[in-house]
């Protein structure tokens, strides 16, 4: 008698793209600044395609929020009950990179 490994259910990628969509309440205020900033900068790079100075400037302040990301992280982990329903920043920062990222 052969040995079977136990058989785990592994969820799909659709399947956790869902979970985190359906764990994040969508409506608060802070997260549809960053939809807007996010919708802002694809039509800024949309509409200055053809200027290397607009683009350059999209390009640093890109730049410029990467670089700040850590120091914005830990102000949002510790003041994140004015603004949020609850807590998606972490020590690390993964929250807000995960925010930021997409």
């Amino acid at each position: 008698m052969t040995h079977q490994p136990p058989q785990f259910q592994t969820a799909s990628s659709y399947e956790m793209v869902m979970g985190f969509v359906h764990a994040v309440d969508w409506s608060e205020p802070w997260l549809l600044a960053v939809v807007g900033g996010h919708v802002a900068v694809a039509l800024a790079a949309l509409t200055s395609r053809s200027s290397q100075v607009g683009q350059a400037s999209i390009y640093v302040l890109a730049l410029g929020i990467v670089y700040s990301m850590e120091r914005i992280n830990k102000w949002a982990a510790d003041n994140w009950a004015s603004f949020a329903s609850q807590n998606y920043f972490d020590a690390n920062g993964a929250g807000w990179s995960a925010v930021q990222g997409w």
